[in-house]
């Protein structure tokens, strides 16, 4: 897959919350991810939840399934 890390940084996937477009995915060497993980924040909500598959996610276009 051939996707830079600021392609990564301005995809907005589709938030399983509110079901719009208003996440963000937080990089995993951002000062204030002590996770080392991808993360989504959902704007409106203000939930954080673990990337599993950031290959999914640019493929799809949407966050994965909380199941």
């Amino acid at each position: 897959m051939d996707i830079n890390e600021e392609d990564i940084y301005n995809l907005t996937p589709l938030c399983n919350c509110c079901r719009k477009r208003m996440t963000r995915i937080i990089m995993p060497h951002s000062g204030f991810n002590e996770s080392g993980d991808y993360l989504f924040h959902c704007k409106l909500s203000g939930k954080i939840s673990k990337v599993n598959s950031i290959e999914e996610v640019i493929k799809t276009g949407k966050q994965e399934s909380n199941t």
